[in-house]
């Protein structure tokens, strides 16, 4: 799982006329087959927007 802080990103970002993420209370956390089928550019998305990493989801810490 990866979460996120909203930081300065804004709550709510479309592309194209979809919802490409939304904080939810300053928050967002994404299930482990949303960040492995995005391959990080959802993530790189969200940093580049001003949000903070709180976990990373991409990588096994065992």
């Amino acid at each position: 799982m990866a979460k996120y802080e909203q930081g300065t990103a804004p709550a709510v970002v479309f592309i194209n006329g979809e919802v490409l993420f939304a904080f939810r209370e300053g928050k967002l956390e994404l299930k482990d087959e949303k960040v492995r089928e995005n391959g990080g550019a959802l993530h790189d998305k969200l940093i580049a927007a001003g949000a903070l990493c709180v976990e990373d989801g991409r990588f096994d810490a065992r």
